[in-house]
């Protein structure tokens, strides 16, 4: 399976040195919108409560996540990560809307 790139980018692994690889995914587009919220830009540290139901990512290595409001974001050991690339820290990417 080949992800896409954002121009530049020429590992399937992010960095903050090196960009984002956009890696989640969806097929049906009618069910996504955009949005501005001010949640998307938070940047969360492991363990602690997710603000909203949705897919987390984390901001150096790119591994994600799927969550319910509330629960705890994984710990620091959750998944293999350099110190050289930067904190884990977890930024939602897509939120489930609690509006049917």
């Amino acid at each position: 399976m080949s992800f896409p790139r954002l121009s530049g980018q020429s590992s399937p692994f992010p960095s903050s040195q090196k960009g984002i690889v956009a890696m989640a995914l969806y097929k049906y587009s009618q069910f996504l919108m955009p949005s501005a919220e001010e949640g998307f830009d938070q940047l969360l540290p492991p363990k602690m409560a997710a603000q909203k139901s949705g897919i987390y990512r984390c901001v150096s290595w790119g591994q994600e996540i799927a969550t319910a409001a509330g629960n705890i974001l994984p710990p620091y050991n959750h998944h293999p990560h350099r110190p050289s690339i930067g904190r884990i820290q977890w930024q939602l990417v897509v939120s489930a809307s609690d509006v049917p």
